[in-house]
């Protein structure tokens, strides 16, 4: 309750009538106890009491933020959060597989976990990694990319007084982990914070961090869409577009790397999604499995998709986005539709690799992938006679490098068979491969170092055939981090 001006001092004067009346009772009655709680004591515990209630503040005048720590374990995905959530607000988490492509769904052997933040807005959550089967949950996503997704949403979903609080649409949330969706001729808008997180790889660790948001542009969902690319990034798995742009949050963004214009889908097999986040901004990954001398990024947005907040898409582009124009606007003759299109093209590595290699880049660290059947019989370590002009072709490579190059020489398998002679077999093929080129090119002046990982890194799934014939093969990589 809110204590005024008013009921201050009306509280003084009743704390000055009982302090006269202690005094007469005191005359006339000695022999009672002295009250020591004096008046100047009462009167500062009431002040201290005031000064309590008028500080505290308004959850609604705060921006709600996430933060705290993501810990991936040797039999759990553990989650220990902060929030600014008034106490019994309830956070939901589940782990999502493939976050970045359009059949995103739930991760195999980890439940939905739902908990309720305390008193001081903090909360926890645990994922065991083997529940109902004994599939080896640290062997079926080793080396993947998962999404740890916090998410608030009113309605329903809360208890009576949290939804009195911030709106049973969530229309009194606010901050940077604020996102709308369209659902049931309805604008939502809830909580949503994604961690993502490698299984097996070298950190364990993950900040849970807020993003930092852009202001509006001025002409912020206006039909004269523009898109600004402000870089393409990579790394050995993805290709990041970066951007910001006018278009109304929510809208999805669809796309892939493709390794020439006659390719039907892109190199990742499924199509990458993102979509346009609260400010205008975008992250788009396209995933890849080699860059290809014709390669190109392409990224559409059309007019039926996954939008978040399609409603007010609709509302401001058409239905068919028939009122949109701009730059990046084309009009698809097979759909009969407006749509937006992007076509980028990143930069590829300066070296000459063989056709029947694949090759990744990240920062300047080159993996030049080798399958295992272009080189070697099934089990076996000693180099194939037909292998030789795709090895003489690595060697024109390597001799044009300059001197003192690190380069890296690794065997992998995939996971089928014993671990222990996994490594060894990995082993013996990554120094077979180095014993050709050195017995067979001028390459003295590089500095070479051969290693067998086994099973132990996978760029592929080892659960399909498709994925084991990836996972097996020898890299050569140059300036290795």
């Amino acid at each position: 309750m809110k204590i005024t001006k008013k009921d201050k001092l009306f509280t003084g004067l009743l704390v000055s009538i009982l302090f006269g009346m202690t005094i007469l009772v005191g005359c006339t009655d000695n022999e009672e106890t002295e009250d020591t709680d004096t008046p100047e004591k009462k009167n500062t515990e009431i002040t201290e009491d005031v000064e309590k209630v008028d500080d505290k503040k308004d959850p609604l005048e705060e921006d709600i933020s996430f933060g705290g720590n993501v810990y991936v374990e040797d039999d759990k995905i553990r989650v220990v959060g902060e929030s600014n959530l008034v106490e019994g607000t309830f956070v939901v988490g589940t782990i999502y597989k493939s976050p970045f492509t359009e059949v995103r769904d739930n991760a195999a052997l980890i439940t939905e976990e739902e908990v309720s933040v305390d008193k001081n807005g903090n909360f926890e959550m645990e994922f065991l990694y083997e529940t109902d089967t004994d599939m080896d949950f640290l062997e079926y996503y080793n080396g993947r990319i998962l999404e740890v997704e916090l998410e608030v949403e009113m309605a329903y979903s809360q208890p009576e007084e949290i939804t009195e609080l911030y709106g049973f649409n969530g229309e009194n949330l606010r901050g940077p982990i604020v996102y709308k969706e369209f659902s049931f001729g309805e604008v939502y808008q809830y909580l949503y914070m994604p961690i993502y997180v490698q299984i097996g790889g070298d950190q364990t660790e993950y900040e849970i961090k807020a993003p930092e948001r852009l202001p509006l542009p001025k002409d912020y969902g206006k039909t004269n869409v523009w898109i600004d690319i402000e870089e393409i990034t990579h790394d050995h798995e993805y290709f990041y577009v970066k951007g910001k742009s006018n278009l109304i949050e929510g809208a999805a963004l669809l796309g892939g790397y493709y390794s020439s214009e006659i390719g039907l889908l892109p190199q990742s097999f499924f199509y990458n999604t993102a979509h346009i986040q609260p400010d205008g901004s975008f992250v788009f990954r396209a995933e890849y499995h080699s860059i290809a001398e014709e390669g190109f990024i392409r990224i559409r947005i059309k007019s039926i998709g996954s939008h978040l907040a399609s409603n007010l898409l609709e509302e401001a582009y058409g239905d068919e986005f028939e009122r949109i124009e701009g730059e990046y606007v084309t009009f698809n003759e097979q759909d009969d539709k407006n749509e937006i299109e992007m076509i980028l093209y990143p930069s590829i590595p300066e070296i000459d690799v063989p056709e029947e290699t694949n090759v990744t880049e990240d920062d300047g660290e080159i993996k030049v992938q080798v399958p295992d059947d272009v080189l070697f019989d099934v089990d076996k370590s000693e180099v194939n006679p037909e292998a030789k002009e795709t090895l003489d072709d690595i060697i024109a490579m390597l001799e044009e490098l300059e001197a003192g190059t690190k380069i890296h020489i690794n065997g992998h398998t995939d996971s089928e068979g014993d671990a222990d002679d996994n490594v060894s077999l990995s082993e013996k093929r990554a120094l077979a491969v180095e014993t050709y080129l050195t017995n067979n090119g001028s390459i003295d002046h590089l500095d070479i170092e051969t290693n067998g990982y086994g099973e132990t890194k996978p760029i592929a799934s080892n659960e399909d055939e498709e994925g084991k014939e990836r996972n097996r093969r020898v890299e050569i990589v140059i300036n290795p981090k």
